[in-house]
């Protein structure tokens, strides 16, 4: 039976949480007590297991600051109804509308399928009519859904693999991997070799330390509480300062 995914109270204090990652997709399959997402609170981070077996057939809120007990996601059965879950979590907006339409393009997608590739390709219908949209041939994209079905996440990740017109030797590659190094950023009409990999990552690296650049990072509920603490104890105590002279002659002689 379906279920909606709630924030979990994970303190007696606590009243949000912040969710920071999804272990699992949408249309991928969660065994009971695997761990589906983690939560981050003002003290620690937490990883949310899954209370049952099934699909993960929605997730609301793929991030975000939320409330205790408000809905993230929705846990059911491969073909099971989740309209009523969907409703119940606020997310049932064009719900039947999009019904409609899918009922409606479904033969006519999965008829133009079969013709291009002579073979019936299991993919949703939100998957199919994006992939129509964008172009995309969904006999190249690799599907991550219930028995190897592509969904709409599928689609939109999906990159066509580019070939490398740069000639490079095997050891240059090799080089490259291990240090990071894109071989298409090196200009050189000749093959490039290790030597002009190892010369890249010196310039980057010198470029690096000429020109620093300034980077921000968004606060975590972690530090935003240490802080805010810290600046507490700055205005409401004392500061204390203890000093202590000793005696090192006799370690000197050693």
């Amino acid at each position: 039976m379906g279920q909606l995914l709630v924030m979990p109270k994970l303190g007696l204090t606590m009243t949000e949480g912040t969710i920071v990652e999804w272990f699992k997709k949408e249309g991928e399959e969660v065994k009971k007590g695997e761990k589906l997402f983690a939560v981050e609170t003002s003290k620690l981070t937490n990883e949310v297991e899954a209370p049952a077996s099934g699909v993960l057939r929605k997730i609301i809120h793929k991030d975000g600051k939320l409330a205790v007990l408000e809905p993230v996601g929705i846990l059911a059965g491969a073909d099971e109804d989740i309209s009523d879950l969907l409703k119940k979590a606020g997310s049932s907006e064009n719900l039947e509308a999009e019904k409609k339409v899918e009922k409606q393009e479904k033969p006519k997608i999965e008829k133009e399928e079969e013709k291009n590739t002579g073979k019936r390709i299991k993919a949703s219908p939100k998957a199919k009519r994006l992939a129509k949209e964008l172009g995309v041939d969904l006999s190249n994209v690799e599907g991550t859904g219930p028995g190897g079905a592509i969904s709409i996440e599928d689609v939109e990740n999906y990159q066509p693999e580019e070939e490398t017109k740069v000639k490079t030797s095997p050891t240059a590659e090799k080089v490259a991997e291990n240090l990071g190094v894109d071989i298409n950023k090196i200009e050189k009409s000749e093959r490039i070799m290790k030597d002009d990999v190892v010369g890249y990552k010196n310039f980057e690296m010198l470029k690096e330390m000429a020109d620093p650049v300034e980077t921000r990072e968004k606060m975590t509920n972690m530090r935003s509480v240490i802080s805010e603490r810290m600046s507490q104890s700055q205005q409401t105590s004392a500061a204390v300062h203890y000093n202590l002279s000793v005696d090192t002659r006799e370690m000197k002689r050693l």
